[in-house]
């Protein structure tokens, strides 16, 4: 029998074990699909969603989530809402799209902290939510989302840290006396209790001024509290704490708000606060009795409802009241656990987790500031660099322009130089001219001394004409003897003496008729020695007249009447044959002239 037992004994212990282990692993394998299956619902729901929210608005994602937050109390699917919201790209976002965007940030917010309790994460949303705000607010309020800085409030109230709680709540304040008056009472209240309870009522002394002249409509109940609470306040300025007591005693008697059994927390919350503010305040008079009955009350609704806020705030009254009745030794541990409690929050691990929250945004705060410089900076550089362009560019064109200008000024010099020379050649030849002086006397003088009788025995080579008097190219003759030179002369002296020369009928027949000698023979005397045709040699003489009776003293006769004193029908035909010969026209000519005299003057 013995060995039987060892026998089943030593075949019990591994089954056992194997039963075990099976056991174990089933129970692992069914937790494992038990918690993977809510994921992958969620990552299914999330996807749904997703698909669901393309043709959505950013404005109609906050409502939907919102909505399912508030009527269907699920705010796990009005988180999953919210993020398909944030899955958005935010470049070409309008005002009204960043404004949803920031409450859709601060309701993510409020359902992490109110919902979860997890007061990290809610950090996280209602600081993005208050960056929306400040980088693309349409005001100096933002969008005017009080939630926000009464969220912040909680949290840090909750953590003991009534410095920065007031501080947002005084936000909070601000943007509902501006943008919603009905969210005023949540700040003020707050603010009220919070420096009674500290002894710093004069600390909002502004913010009780604009509560009074905002003429807040009563119709909330934080409202008629606020109202009650404010004028303790002002009791307390004057130190009547008297009648500051009953002030808050008729803020516990409305029935509409004192309710202890009313299982809103948020009700139980502020009946809590209105009753140590009552205590509070009997203290200061000596009430003993009203302060313990107080005090017993608050400690009834905060310790079951877990209002750990107001924790320090009971312990630190009843330390009071202890001290005021003499037990001094249940006074100093009600000073200890308010203490521990302060302690126990400000030093606890969430806590510094918000206070790592905090560093982090302010660094990434930081950090964007520095990139935003950056970039502001970048942006003045190249506006410099477009300005040094634009600049050397400007001198360039300036330095080009100059060099234009001075190369103009050089070209007209010159021009004047030249047209006042060929003024001065012009007036020589009007004055050779006038003085029975041939124009090409030269010319003539050196086929006088080619001729036989000098020493030389080279002839001068004329052109050759043909019968008609006109010179043909490519071919020369031999004009030796002194005939050429006499008709040549005999030409000059008409020219010089005969008027018959101005007359616009005169020709090279009319020449011939004064002269005596074949038309043809005056024709080549003309041509050997000028190398010219009758008409030119013939309209130098009168344009050398037309100088000389456009430069006379006294009074001058018009161009017209000079050129039909020349022998020319026409003024145009004269303009032409006077630029031909003189280089300028006629009203230069005239210019140039008195420019000359003045000169000589």
């Amino acid at each position: 029998m013995d060995i039987f037992k060892k026998y089943i004994s030593q075949l019990a212990i591994p089954t056992v074990r194997r039963v075990i282990l099976l056991s174990v692993c089933f129970v692992v394998s069914v937790l494992g699909t038990a918690s993977a299956k809510p994921a992958a619902e969620a990552t299914a729901d999330f996807d749904s969603l997703l698909h669901l929210s393309k043709g959505m608005s950013v404005d109609q994602i906050r409502h939907k989530g919102r909505s399912v937050f508030l009527e269907q109390k699920d705010p796990h699917t009005a988180l999953l809402w919210y993020r398909t919201a944030l899955k958005r790209p935010t470049d070409n976002f309008t005002a009204d799209e960043w404004e949803s965007l920031a409450r859709i940030y601060s309701n993510i917010g409020h359902i992490y902290y109110y919902e979860y309790g997890n007061a990290q994460q809610a950090l996280v949303s209602l600081m993005n939510s208050a960056g929306i705000c400040e980088a693309h607010g349409r005001d100096n309020d933002g969008f005017a989302l009080t939630d926000i800085y009464y969220t912040f409030a909680d949290i840090y109230t909750s953590y003991n840290d009534l410095s920065k709680a007031s501080y947002y709540l005084k936000k909070g304040f601000d943007v509902s006396l501006r943008k919603d008056i009905r969210k005023i009472g949540y700040s003020f209240a707050n603010l009220a209790w919070i420096s009674i309870l500290n002894d710093s009522v004069p600390s909002i002394r502004r913010e009780r001024e604009l509560f009074r002249r905002a003429e807040v409509p009563d119709t909330s109940v934080l409202v008629r509290f606020c109202r009650q609470i404010l004028g303790a306040m002002d009791h307390i300025d004057n130190n009547d704490y008297a009648a500051a007591s009953r002030l808050a005693d008729i803020a516990l008697t409305d029935r509409t708000f004192a309710t202890p059994d009313n299982p809103d927390i948020t009700i139980l919350r502020y009946h809590a606060i209105a009753l140590l503010i009552s205590s509070h305040l009997r203290l200061k008079i000596n009430d003993v009795p009203g302060t313990a009955k107080r005090l017993s009350e608050a400690e009834t609704i905060i310790t079951p409802n877990g209002l750990f806020d107001l924790y320090d705030f009971l312990y630190k009254e009843k330390a009071a009241y202890l001290r005021l009745t003499g037990n001094t030794s249940r006074a100093r541990d009600c000073e200890f656990r308010a203490m521990k409690v302060r302690d126990s929050l400000y030093n606890s691990h969430k806590y510094g987790l918000l206070r790592n929250i905090e560093e982090e945004w302010k660094v990434s705060e930081m950090e964007n500031r520095l990139k935003q410089n950056e970039a502001e900076r970048q942006i003045l550089i190249i506006k410099q660099n477009k300005q040094q362009t634009i600049m050397l560019t400007l001198g360039v064109s300036a330095v080009a322009i100059l060099l234009m200008l001075l190369w103009i000024f050089r070209k007209n010099r010159m021009l004047r130089e030249t047209n006042a020379s060929l003024f001065y050649k012009n007036i020589e030849l009007a004055d050779a001219l006038s003085s029975s002086s041939p124009v090409f006397v030269r010319t003539v003088q050196a086929a006088h001394n080619n001729s036989p009788d000098s020493d030389s025995e080279d002839c001068r080579m004329t052109p050759t004409n043909d019968t008609d008097g006109r010179t043909e190219p490519g071919k020369k003759k031999k004009d030796c003897t002194d005939e050429a030179y006499t008709t040549f002369e005999r030409i000059r002296q008409i020219m010089a003496e005969n008027r018959e020369i101005y007359n616009p009928d005169f020709t090279i027949e009319t020449l011939s008729h004064i002269s005596g000698i074949h038309s043809r023979r005056l024709s080549q005397a003309i041509n050997s020695f000028t190398g010219k045709s009758f008409s030119t040699f013939v309209g130098e003489y009168r344009i050398a007249e037309a100088c000389r009776q456009l430069t006379a003293p006294g009074i001058r006769p018009t161009i017209a009447a000079v050129a039909e004193n020349v022998g020319y029908k026409s003024r145009t035909h004269f303009s032409t044959v006077f630029k031909a010969v003189t280089g300028m026209t006629t009203t230069e000519f005239i210019r140039q002239a008195n420019r000359s005299l003045e000169n000589r003057l």
